[in-house]
């Protein structure tokens, strides 16, 4: 199965739907899609899910070939912690996806240490979901425990 996470919010990003839906229909991708958040359009192949509960979406990461993710900091460090192979798809400014290229920046950080593969272009999508199957992602450490020290031991001082 193949996980599409869009977040939570009203911003679309249609142009990866129409791509994973021309995929389905070509047979390029015939494994079960399931897709969760927005967009106002209607597509032929799968339904989108706009929220997933919390232990339904853990659920649905573990179970997952992969996940192909908009570049939302809380669902790529999610999917990482659980050790999940992920093709990063994020949303840009040029598309009226998003209001800045935050996504791209942050997405760029994860390429950098090799945690995930990045597509920002529809056409690529397929190539990067051939190439994930021999994927070998450097495994995620979170920073949060340090942070935590660093910011206990700032709080002291005052």
């Amino acid at each position: 199965m193949i996980l599409i996470l869009l977040g939570t919010q009203d911003f679309q990003l249609d142009r990866l739907l129409i791509e994973i839906d021309k995929l389905i229909t070509n047979k390029t991708i015939t494994e079960e899609v399931v897709i969760q958040g927005y967009s106002s359009l209607q597509f032929s192949n799968f339904k989108i899910q706009r929220f997933i509960l919390e232990e339904d979406l853990e659920k649905r990461i573990h179970e997952a070939d992969f996940v192909i993710s908009h570049a939302g900091t809380g669902l790529v460090t999610k999917c990482l912690k659980m050790n999940k192979k992920i093709i990063i798809f994020p949303r840009k400014k040029e598309y009226n996806e998003h209001i800045d290229d935050h996504q791209l920046e942050l997405a760029e950080v994860f390429v950098r240490k090799r945690h995930v593969l990045m597509c920002t272009e529809s056409e690529h999508l397929i190539k990067k979901i051939k190439d994930i199957k021999t994927f070998i992602p450097v495994p995620f450490e979170s920073n949060t425990e340090n942070f935590l020290i660093f910011l206990n031991q700032l709080i002291d001082k005052i």
